[in-house]
């Protein structure tokens, strides 16, 4: 199954989003930041303003099978002076039935090669929660490497979960 992976588009992916964006905070809560009522109670401004072009090397990748948008992958560009040098990737998700299809390794290196194009970033960094393996060996295969261990980075109801930090060097 081949996926089409492009840039989501604030005009025309606002729907596709959203709805892929809530499924993911159902479906794997312990993976986000955001809590499920954040998400819902978001409008469609808020939508529309992280999916619009800032000028600043921010996008948001999606993938999609026949239309449908079944994985997304965002990337922040760090504007603060001293860490331009530096760009988050953020939101990582592929619907459960597509996993282990090759679609999120075709969003992190369409997401890399973006990133080398429109970026003036020598480092990608990401967390991942460090009880998901599967994220942990698919961002390594990819070439980060872990710099770091947050104990409890994200809490939720009452437990806790470490997160790594991982970066990637992709020039200096």
């Amino acid at each position: 199954m081949t996926a089409t992976i492009r840039i989501l588009s604030a005009k025309s992916d606002i729907t596709a989003f959203r709805a892929l964006r809530e499924e993911a905070i159902i479906d794997s809560p312990e993976s986000f930041g955001e809590t499920k009522d954040q998400v819902i109670t978001k409008t469609n401004e808020d939508y529309e303003s992280i999916l619009s072009c800032h000028g600043n090397g921010d996008f948001v990748m999606g993938a999609f099978i026949n239309e449908s948008l079944v994985g997304c992958l965002g990337f922040f560009h760090k504007q603060l002076g001293n860490l331009s040098h530096k760009g988050m990737m953020w939101g990582m998700y592929v619907q459960p039935g597509y996993r282990r299809s090759g679609i999120a390794c075709a969003l992190i290196e369409k997401t890399l090669d973006q990133v080398r194009l429109i970026n003036r970033a020598l480092y990608v960094q990401l967390s991942v929660v460090t009880s998901n393996t599967a994220a942990v060996s698919l961002y390594k295969r990819m070439g980060f490497t872990v710099f770091g261990t947050e104990p409890c980075a994200l809490r939720i109801d009452g437990r806790c979960y470490d997160e790594y930090h991982m970066q990637l060097e992709i020039g200096l």
